[in-house]
């Protein structure tokens, strides 16, 4: 699965880089990943227009209010629209008059 990770930070995303590449050695070791599943790829960026391919968007903003209010619109304004949105998003919508959808999905 390719993944893209956006954050206002260059040094988050640093670090976010090496705790992921951290956490899947750990798993590779460990055994917990099926030898014969693909790894997909990790793309860091400071930008919300990167998600315009996406078919899922996860958001996980916890310290920063005004970010966490700003971020839907402006994923919304160029995801496709029925992109799915995770946590549900209802005021992204109306930003930007598409329609969205919400499933529970499996991270393994």
């Amino acid at each position: 699965m390719d993944v893209i990770l956006v954050d206002v930070s260059d040094d988050v995303l640093r670090a976010a880089e090496a705790e992921i590449a951290q956490q899947l050695r750990h798993g590779r070791f460990m055994g917990a990943f099926p030898g014969s599943r693909a790894t997909g790829t990790l793309t860091t960026t400071p930008s919300g227009e990167a998600a315009a391919d996406a078919i899922a968007v996860i958001e996980a903003i916890t310290a920063d209010s005004s970010l966490k209010a700003r971020m839907p619109a402006e994923v919304s304004g160029v995801v496709a629209p029925g992109t799915t949105m995770a946590p549900p998003w209802p005021h992204a919508a109306s930003a930007g008059s598409r329609s969205y959808t919400t499933a529970s999905m499996p991270l393994a």
